[in-house]
């Protein structure tokens, strides 16, 4: 993804890169959907494919968003680029 990924090196991540719904003929902006792999196989019911998260959603949220301001700090990330509590919800208007 970057040099630098918010989560750091040592997390594996699958990496989704999204302009436009397929279909759809509007332009809209880039959403990146970045999945850190942290499911593990429950270790009592491994033949059930049923995996635990080992880290909840908001201790991703504050991780990936101090990885993304030291980002930007350090100039790997655009200076006008909002992150975390900069952002707020019906920004986006596609027409």
């Amino acid at each position: 993804m970057w040099g630098m990924r918010p989560g750091g090196v040592d997390v594996p991540v699958n990496e989704e890169w999204h302009y436009r719904l397929p279909g759809l003929g509007v332009p809209m902006p880039w959403r990146v959907v970045v999945k850190w792999r942290i499911s593990n196989v429950a270790g009592f019911e491994g033949g059930t494919k049923i995996y635990v998260n080992t880290i909840d959603p908001w201790g991703v949220r504050d991780r990936v968003v101090a990885g993304l301001v030291q980002l930007r700090a350090s100039g790997g990330l655009a200076d006008g680029v909002a992150v975390g509590q900069e952002c707020w919800a019906g920004t986006l208007r596609y027409v």
